[in-house]
Protein backbone atom coordinates (compact mmCIF):
# COMPACT_ATOMS: atom_id res chain seq x y z
CA UNK A 1 0.00 0.00 0.00
CA UNK A 2 2.82 2.53 0.67
CA UNK A 3 4.37 1.89 -2.65
CA UNK A 4 0.71 2.54 -4.41
CA UNK A 5 0.79 5.66 -2.12
CA UNK A 6 3.47 7.15 -3.16
CA UNK A 7 3.53 5.82 -6.88
CA UNK A 8 0.00 7.59 -6.64
CA UNK A 9 1.56 10.56 -5.39
CA UNK A 10 4.41 10.87 -7.92
CA UNK A 11 1.88 10.74 -10.77
CA UNK A 12 -0.54 13.55 -9.71
CA UNK A 13 3.06 15.37 -9.16
CA UNK A 14 3.95 14.69 -12.77
CA UNK A 15 1.22 15.74 -14.50
CA UNK A 16 0.33 19.04 -11.91
CA UNK A 17 3.58 20.11 -13.42
CA UNK A 18 3.16 19.47 -17.11
CA UNK A 19 0.25 21.17 -16.66
CA UNK A 20 2.02 24.87 -15.16
CA UNK A 21 5.00 23.93 -17.62
CA UNK A 22 2.67 24.33 -20.47
CA UNK A 23 0.40 27.28 -19.49
CA UNK A 24 3.39 29.16 -19.00
CA UNK A 25 4.43 28.52 -22.60
CA UNK A 26 1.62 29.38 -23.44
CA UNK A 27 1.31 32.67 -21.89
CA UNK A 28 4.73 33.74 -22.89
CA UNK A 29 3.88 32.78 -26.81
CA UNK A 30 0.75 34.68 -26.76
CA UNK A 31 0.80 37.36 -24.16
CA UNK A 32 4.41 37.99 -23.72
CA UNK A 33 4.41 38.09 -20.06
CA UNK A 34 7.79 37.80 -18.15
CA UNK A 35 9.95 39.34 -20.63
CA UNK A 36 9.06 43.05 -21.36
CA UNK A 37 10.37 44.89 -24.90
CA UNK A 38 10.98 48.41 -22.50
CA UNK A 39 11.82 48.58 -19.50
CA UNK A 40 11.52 51.49 -17.61
CA UNK A 41 13.95 53.10 -14.80
CA UNK A 42 12.42 54.70 -12.37
CA UNK A 43 9.57 56.08 -14.43
CA UNK A 44 12.01 58.67 -16.22
CA UNK A 45 14.14 56.67 -19.18
CA UNK A 46 13.21 55.02 -22.62
CA UNK A 47 15.47 51.66 -22.24
CA UNK A 48 15.39 49.06 -24.82
CA UNK A 49 15.38 45.22 -23.35
CA UNK A 50 18.78 44.69 -24.96
CA UNK A 51 19.91 48.20 -24.60
CA UNK A 52 20.84 48.46 -20.68
CA UNK A 53 21.48 52.30 -18.97
CA UNK A 54 25.87 51.43 -19.28
CA UNK A 55 25.66 50.52 -23.08
CA UNK A 56 26.58 53.79 -24.50
CA UNK A 57 23.75 53.01 -27.19
CA UNK A 58 22.08 55.95 -28.65
CA UNK A 59 17.95 55.45 -28.98
CA UNK A 60 16.78 54.25 -31.91
CA UNK A 61 14.71 56.75 -34.58
CA UNK A 62 11.88 54.51 -33.85
CA UNK A 63 12.39 54.38 -30.40
CA UNK A 64 9.50 56.90 -29.66
CA UNK A 65 7.10 55.31 -32.30
CA UNK A 66 4.53 53.79 -29.69
CA UNK A 67 4.39 57.48 -28.06
CA UNK A 68 0.92 59.55 -28.07
CA UNK A 69 0.97 61.92 -30.72
CA UNK A 70 0.36 64.36 -27.88
CA UNK A 71 3.31 63.43 -26.76
CA UNK A 72 5.47 63.67 -29.54
CA UNK A 73 4.31 66.94 -30.85
CA UNK A 74 5.17 68.40 -27.23
CA UNK A 75 7.49 71.91 -27.82
CA UNK A 76 10.57 71.65 -25.48
CA UNK A 77 13.30 73.92 -24.18
CA UNK A 78 16.67 73.36 -22.66
CA UNK A 79 17.71 75.73 -19.67
CA UNK A 80 21.47 76.29 -18.79
CA UNK A 81 24.14 78.89 -17.51
CA UNK A 82 27.49 78.97 -18.73
CA UNK A 83 30.03 80.72 -18.02
CA UNK A 84 33.20 82.12 -20.68
CA UNK A 85 34.92 79.32 -19.40
CA UNK A 86 32.47 76.69 -21.01
CA UNK A 87 31.20 75.93 -24.35
CA UNK A 88 27.38 75.61 -24.83
CA UNK A 89 27.96 75.56 -28.83
CA UNK A 90 26.86 72.04 -28.67
CA UNK A 91 23.13 72.22 -27.45
CA UNK A 92 22.17 74.37 -30.67
CA UNK A 93 24.46 71.63 -32.71
CA UNK A 94 23.17 68.66 -30.76
CA UNK A 95 19.33 69.21 -30.14
CA UNK A 96 18.15 71.31 -32.89
CA UNK A 97 14.66 69.85 -31.64
CA UNK A 98 14.90 71.84 -28.86
CA UNK A 99 14.63 75.28 -27.90
CA UNK A 100 18.33 76.52 -26.30
CA UNK A 101 17.70 79.28 -24.02
CA UNK A 102 21.31 79.70 -22.93
CA UNK A 103 22.47 82.64 -19.90
CA UNK A 104 26.03 83.79 -20.02
CA UNK A 105 26.82 84.22 -16.29
CA UNK A 106 29.64 86.19 -16.51
CA UNK A 107 29.86 87.96 -20.57
CA UNK A 108 27.68 91.08 -20.26
CA UNK A 109 29.34 91.72 -23.92
CA UNK A 110 28.39 88.32 -25.13
CA UNK A 111 25.73 89.09 -27.79
CA UNK A 112 25.14 85.17 -28.93
CA UNK A 113 23.61 84.21 -25.79
CA UNK A 114 21.18 85.88 -22.62
CA UNK A 115 22.55 87.44 -19.90
CA UNK A 116 21.07 87.78 -15.76
CA UNK A 117 21.09 90.64 -14.26
CA UNK A 118 24.33 89.24 -11.37
CA UNK A 119 26.33 86.59 -11.48
CA UNK A 120 25.51 84.96 -8.18
CA UNK A 121 23.61 81.40 -7.45
CA UNK A 122 24.92 79.63 -9.96
CA UNK A 123 22.27 78.09 -12.16
CA UNK A 124 19.85 79.21 -9.92
CA UNK A 125 20.14 82.53 -11.45
CA UNK A 126 19.71 81.37 -14.76
CA UNK A 127 16.82 78.89 -14.35
CA UNK A 128 15.01 82.07 -11.88
CA UNK A 129 15.40 84.06 -14.95
CA UNK A 130 13.93 82.05 -17.75
CA UNK A 131 11.04 81.40 -15.16
CA UNK A 132 10.08 85.27 -14.98
CA UNK A 133 11.16 86.21 -18.33
CA UNK A 134 9.66 83.33 -20.59
CA UNK A 135 6.86 83.14 -18.53
CA UNK A 136 4.29 83.69 -21.19
CA UNK A 137 5.79 81.89 -23.44
CA UNK A 138 7.45 78.51 -21.75
CA UNK A 139 7.28 75.09 -23.76
CA UNK A 140 5.51 72.00 -22.77
CA UNK A 141 8.73 70.64 -21.22
CA UNK A 142 11.84 72.79 -20.04
CA UNK A 143 14.73 70.76 -19.05
CA UNK A 144 17.06 72.78 -16.55
CA UNK A 145 20.17 71.34 -17.09
CA UNK A 146 24.20 72.51 -16.68
CA UNK A 147 26.36 73.65 -19.02
CA UNK A 148 28.59 70.40 -19.21
CA UNK A 149 28.38 68.18 -22.29
CA UNK A 150 30.00 65.19 -21.23
CA UNK A 151 32.79 63.27 -19.72
CA UNK A 152 34.21 63.08 -16.12
CA UNK A 153 34.50 64.57 -14.21
CA UNK A 154 32.89 67.55 -15.00
CA UNK A 155 29.84 66.22 -16.40
CA UNK A 156 30.02 62.95 -13.27
CA UNK A 157 26.21 64.45 -12.10
CA UNK A 158 24.95 62.64 -15.27
CA UNK A 159 23.47 59.72 -15.90
CA UNK A 160 24.81 56.72 -17.76
CA UNK A 161 28.91 56.68 -17.03
CA UNK A 162 29.56 54.01 -20.05
CA UNK A 163 28.10 56.50 -22.71
CA UNK A 164 30.56 59.18 -21.69
CA UNK A 165 28.02 60.71 -18.95
CA UNK A 166 26.77 62.85 -22.08
CA UNK A 167 23.26 65.04 -21.55
CA UNK A 168 22.69 64.95 -25.30
CA UNK A 169 21.73 61.29 -24.52
CA UNK A 170 20.23 61.99 -21.35
CA UNK A 171 18.11 64.08 -22.94
CA UNK A 172 17.21 61.77 -25.76
CA UNK A 173 16.18 58.90 -23.54
CA UNK A 174 14.06 61.20 -21.35
CA UNK A 175 10.74 59.98 -21.31
CA UNK A 176 8.35 63.11 -22.13
CA UNK A 177 4.78 61.98 -20.77
CA UNK A 178 6.79 60.96 -17.86
CA UNK A 179 7.16 64.57 -17.18
CA UNK A 180 3.75 65.35 -18.53
CA UNK A 181 2.05 62.99 -15.82
CA UNK A 182 4.18 64.19 -12.91
CA UNK A 183 4.79 67.54 -13.71
CA UNK A 184 8.64 67.62 -12.01
CA UNK A 185 10.80 64.80 -12.40
CA UNK A 186 14.50 64.76 -11.19
CA UNK A 187 17.17 63.98 -14.44
CA UNK A 188 18.91 62.01 -11.55
CA UNK A 189 18.17 58.27 -10.91
CA UNK A 190 21.02 57.68 -8.68
CA UNK A 191 20.71 58.09 -5.34
CA UNK A 192 24.51 58.94 -4.96
CA UNK A 193 24.93 61.39 -3.78
CA UNK A 194 21.65 62.27 -2.44
CA UNK A 195 18.70 61.52 -0.04
CA UNK A 196 21.89 61.22 3.15
CA UNK A 197 21.07 62.36 6.94
CA UNK A 198 23.70 65.23 6.28
CA UNK A 199 20.99 67.29 3.82
CA UNK A 200 19.54 70.06 5.70
CA UNK A 201 17.92 70.53 9.00
CA UNK A 202 16.17 74.02 8.31
CA UNK A 203 14.49 73.76 11.50
CA UNK A 204 17.52 73.62 13.62
CA UNK A 205 18.25 77.82 12.33
CA UNK A 206 20.73 77.75 15.53
CA UNK A 207 23.26 75.42 14.80
CA UNK A 208 26.41 76.82 14.12
CA UNK A 209 27.14 74.20 12.16
CA UNK A 210 24.99 73.29 9.29
CA UNK A 211 25.41 76.39 7.37
CA UNK A 212 22.83 75.01 4.98
CA UNK A 213 19.93 74.40 6.66
CA UNK A 214 20.11 77.92 8.08
CA UNK A 215 20.17 79.01 4.59
CA UNK A 216 16.74 77.25 3.67
CA UNK A 217 15.19 78.18 6.56
CA UNK A 218 16.29 81.87 5.44
CA UNK A 219 15.23 81.14 1.90
CA UNK A 220 11.73 79.35 2.93
CA UNK A 221 10.99 82.41 5.28
CA UNK A 222 11.14 84.63 2.06
CA UNK A 223 9.11 82.28 0.20
CA UNK A 224 6.15 81.83 2.56
CA UNK A 225 6.65 84.09 5.26
CA UNK A 226 6.69 81.63 7.91
CA UNK A 227 8.92 79.26 9.86
CA UNK A 228 6.72 76.21 9.29
CA UNK A 229 10.03 74.33 8.07
CA UNK A 230 9.54 71.19 7.16
CA UNK A 231 11.12 68.22 9.44
CA UNK A 232 13.60 66.93 6.73
CA UNK A 233 14.20 67.61 3.09
CA UNK A 234 15.94 65.72 0.61
CA UNK A 235 16.36 65.01 -3.18
CA UNK A 236 18.65 63.61 -5.09
CA UNK A 237 21.30 65.87 -6.57
CA UNK A 238 22.52 67.70 -8.50
CA UNK A 239 19.66 70.39 -9.91
CA UNK A 240 18.88 69.25 -12.79
CA UNK A 241 15.13 68.57 -13.61
CA UNK A 242 12.32 68.72 -15.92
CA UNK A 243 9.07 70.46 -15.70
CA UNK A 244 6.00 70.79 -17.35
CA UNK A 245 4.21 74.52 -18.13
CA UNK A 246 1.06 73.53 -16.60
CA UNK A 247 3.44 72.70 -13.00
CA UNK A 248 5.17 76.21 -13.67
CA UNK A 249 2.29 78.17 -13.86
CA UNK A 250 0.41 76.74 -10.76
CA UNK A 251 2.64 79.80 -9.32
CA UNK A 252 2.36 82.77 -10.37
CA UNK A 253 5.69 85.12 -12.40
CA UNK A 254 5.77 86.72 -9.05
CA UNK A 255 6.39 83.74 -6.66
CA UNK A 256 9.91 83.34 -9.05
CA UNK A 257 10.74 86.59 -9.00
CA UNK A 258 10.47 86.85 -5.03
CA UNK A 259 13.01 83.71 -5.06
CA UNK A 260 15.49 85.82 -7.82
CA UNK A 261 15.18 88.52 -5.39
CA UNK A 262 15.98 86.36 -2.35
CA UNK A 263 19.28 85.47 -4.09
CA UNK A 264 20.39 88.73 -5.15
CA UNK A 265 19.71 90.18 -1.79
CA UNK A 266 20.93 87.52 0.61
CA UNK A 267 24.09 87.48 2.74
CA UNK A 268 24.81 83.85 2.07
CA UNK A 269 27.89 83.23 0.36
CA UNK A 270 26.18 80.64 -2.06
CA UNK A 271 22.86 80.85 -2.14
CA UNK A 272 22.73 78.29 -5.00
CA UNK A 273 23.22 75.80 -2.61
CA UNK A 274 19.90 75.74 -0.23
CA UNK A 275 18.05 76.02 -4.04
CA UNK A 276 19.08 72.83 -5.06
CA UNK A 277 16.65 71.19 -2.12
CA UNK A 278 14.20 74.13 -2.54
CA UNK A 279 13.35 73.16 -6.64
CA UNK A 280 11.19 70.05 -6.19
CA UNK A 281 9.14 71.55 -3.51
CA UNK A 282 8.33 75.13 -5.66
CA UNK A 283 7.17 72.71 -8.27
CA UNK A 284 4.65 71.32 -5.83
CA UNK A 285 6.45 67.98 -4.55
CA UNK A 286 7.04 66.80 -1.36
CA UNK A 287 9.87 67.86 0.86
CA UNK A 288 11.27 64.41 0.94
CA UNK A 289 11.34 62.78 -2.60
Amino acid sequence: MLYNATRSTWIKFVVIGTFTFISLLWLYRFTGAFIPTTVKISGLWNIDEDQSADTGDEPTPDSTASKPVEILESTKSVILGKTKREDATWVKRKLPHWRSVIYSMDELESTEYHHVSINKGNEAMAYLTYLIDYYDDLSDVNVFIHAHEEGYPHAWHNEFPNSNYSMVNMLQRVRIDNVHKNGYVNLRCNGNPGCNPKQPRPFNTDSKEDILGRAFGKLWEHMYGNTSFPNDVRVPCCAQFAVSRSRIREQPREFYERAREWIVGTDEEDPGRPMEYFWHIMFGMPPVL
